[in-house]
């Protein structure tokens, strides 16, 4: 690294170290593991060279493949509502750029698992690339719909959408463990609520509706 990126890098840290203070303040992020996470895995190593300026606004920024990065409160809102917890195994519909999926893996440790979805393989290469370079090893990236989630490695404490959905498929929520939960911004294109599911009996869930949110909708949901 020649100089004058590694004092970019510095500076860089220490913006992330002042917005995380503001999350805080704000009242984004209470749990400790969200905030060491946030510190440990910088936004910055997900976002486009040309955006790094921008990396500490609390704004979506555009990647790939008309994908973004969320804002940053949103995703603090997020993750401290999905309860994550040490050896978690974590399913993440919808990948980005891989910022999510890394915050995650770093909150379940590494006896915790993450495997996170995108349609897309420029962003899940793109994803993939920053994920390593922030020194995350317990975070799977496939190339592949996630509109029937993951069998293969179900069943999963906790699953996510970082995309807007009408409704999580049965197909899905069959792949939650009995007291594990789902977490979606569910409802039209536009707006959405973002909403808690968490699985009381094999057939039965528990919802919370917990604010309104706006997200891009999961691609290949029709009209």
């Amino acid at each position: 690294m020649n100089r004058d990126r590694a004092v970019l890098m510095k500076s860089l840290d220490k913006d992330n170290l002042r917005f995380i203070d503001f999350l805080v303040e704000m009242g984004f992020m209470r749990d400790v593991k969200i905030i060491n996470a946030f510190k440990h895995v910088p936004r910055h190593l997900f976002v486009k060279d040309k955006d790094m300026d921008n990396a500490y606004r609390d704004t979506p920024l555009d990647i790939c493949a008309d994908s973004n990065i969320t804002q940053p409160s949103t995703v603090a809102l997020m993750l401290e509502h999905l309860d994550l917890n040490e050896g978690d195994k974590v399913l993440e519909i919808g990948t980005g750029s891989g910022w999510n999926a890394a915050l995650i893996g770093y909150c379940v440790g590494s006896r915790g698992k993450v495997v996170s979805l995108e349609i897309e393989k420029s962003i899940a290469t793109f994803a993939s690339g920053n994920i390593i370079k922030a020194g995350i090893d317990n975070v799977d990236v496939l190339w592949k719909d996630g509109a029937s989630g993951h069998m293969d490695m179900a069943p999963y404490d906790k699953v996510i959408y970082t995309a807007a959905v009408r409704a999580v498929p049965d197909i899905v929520l069959a792949q939650v463990k009995v007291g594990g939960m789902v977490l979606a911004p569910i409802g039209g294109k536009a707006r959405q609520v973002l909403t808690r599911m968490e699985k009381i009996r094999e057939v039965e869930f528990r919802k919370t509706e917990l604010g309104r949110i706006e997200f891009r909708p999961l691609v290949g949901w029709g009209e």
